[in-house]
């Protein structure tokens, strides 16, 4: 080899060796700023080799996914992968790879990341390829959108809350369209009639199918009572009072059965001690419709008809049950019996009464469940958390 062909060898071994030290250089620097980048950016960031390690992870990234400072260099990226995906994700990496481009995942679809601690992060992330020495690195963008979920859910809610609503004021009009017009049409007709005995100067037959009138309009007006409780229901304080409950059911009772020439025969197995602590009204009604209900539901056949109740109770809490030997509710009925403007068949009322009885027990912190067998009667059982009195 001659002195120039050793020259020109080591001159360019020499001008090898200096770029070889400048990319590597280069390939410092740039790994440098991005070190330095991910340090002071305040969204979590992370970087990814071809290979699916995790080369950096910033503060905000780890805080993120519940990771120790440098813990997360050098795992793979599949560790922040749920469990379910991760036999997928290095097949997803290698596509992604094979055509790389800048682009935001999870806006379409569903994208979840979990933490060290098991967790699961709705995400959106964005993916920027980075040229690293000539190999290309990902560096993702994580974007944790866990509140914009929780907005998405209520807000799902809320139009499931509409959507039963409207389904209920659906029902409403299709039985308010009976219920409502049947009593304005007796009085109509009953008016008319009053009018026709005033010309025959029969004063008795008007009193009586006045007060026949006044009786309907009035219970028309509960009807459309109930329909404002029911929306004033959860709303409205009521305070609570210390009261017996066994006067209560008594004038209950007299109030409905008082018309009745043959009423049911009324059973009072009460055992919970007077008196109780709640909110008088809301028992009230809570009895009137379970009793009213009993009442409507006699069984002809039967020699007499039976209303047991009875109470007990448990600690701070007043359990009752109301039991007929009725007719009984079929069963494919029952599931049924507690849903609003839900007529059963022709001797259900307007639908509403158990509805909001329902509503107010729960309202109140209690349940009611209902038992029945056609041909045996039916039974409801429900329980009030009682009142602490107050100093």
């Amino acid at each position: 080899m001659t002195d120039q062909q050793q020259r020109n060898g080591f001159d360019h071994g020499g001008a090898d060796r200096r770029q070889q030290a400048r990319r590597h250089s280069d390939s410092g620097h740039t790994m440098r700023e991005l070190d330095t980048a991910l340090k002071v950016c305040p969204m979590p960031l992370l970087l990814v080799d071809p290979t699916g390690r995790i080369l950096m992870a910033n503060a905000p990234l780890e805080a993120l996914f519940d990771y120790a400072p440098g813990t997360l260099s050098g795992a793979p990226v599949e560790c922040l992968v749920p469990e379910e995906l991760r036999s997928r994700h290095p097949g997803l990496r290698t596509a992604y790879l094979r055509q790389p481009v800048k682009q935001v995942i999870g806006r379409r679809r569903d994208l979840n990341g979990v933490s060290r601690t098991g967790r699961t992060i709705p995400l959106e992330l964005g993916l920027d390829p980075v040229q690293i020495n000539g190999v290309t690195h990902v560096l993702v963008a994580a974007l944790d959108i866990s509140e914009r979920k929780a907005m998405e859910v209520e807000r799902e809610q809320k139009n499931r809350e509409l959507e039963a609503l409207n389904t209920e004021l659906s029902s409403f009009a299709n039985s308010a369209s009976h219920d409502l017009k049947a009593p304005l049409s007796s009085i109509t007709g009953l008016l008319s009639i009053c009018i026709e005995d005033l010309d025959g100067a029969d004063a008795g037959e008007v009193r009586h199918n006045l007060h026949r009138a006044l009786e309907i309009s009035r219970r028309s007006a509960a009807k459309v009572e109930n329909v404002l409780a029911i929306a004033r229901a959860g709303r409205q304080f009521i305070p609570a009072e210390a009261f017996p409950i066994g006067a209560e059911i008594a004038a209950i009772w007299r109030d409905l059965t008082s018309a009745m020439t043959a009423p049911p025969e009324l059973t009072l197995d009460l055992h919970h001690g007077d008196p109780v602590r709640t909110e008088r009204p809301t028992f009230n009604m809570i009895m009137d419709n379970l009793l009213s209900n009993a009442i409507r539901y006699a069984d002809a056949v039967k020699s007499r008809h039976r209303i047991r109740i009875a109470s007990t109770r448990k600690g701070g809490t007043l359990w009752i049950s109301v039991a007929d030997n009725g007719l009984g509710i079929a069963k494919e009925h029952l599931p049924r019996v507690f849903n609003m403007f839900e007529r059963l068949d022709d001797r259900s009322g307007d639908g509403m009464g158990l509805s909001l009885v329902r509503k107010q027990i729960e309202r109140l912190g209690g349940r009611i469940s209902a038992e029945s067998r056609e041909g045996a009667g039916t039974e409801f059982t429900f329980s009030l958390p009682l009142a602490q009195e107050t100093t």
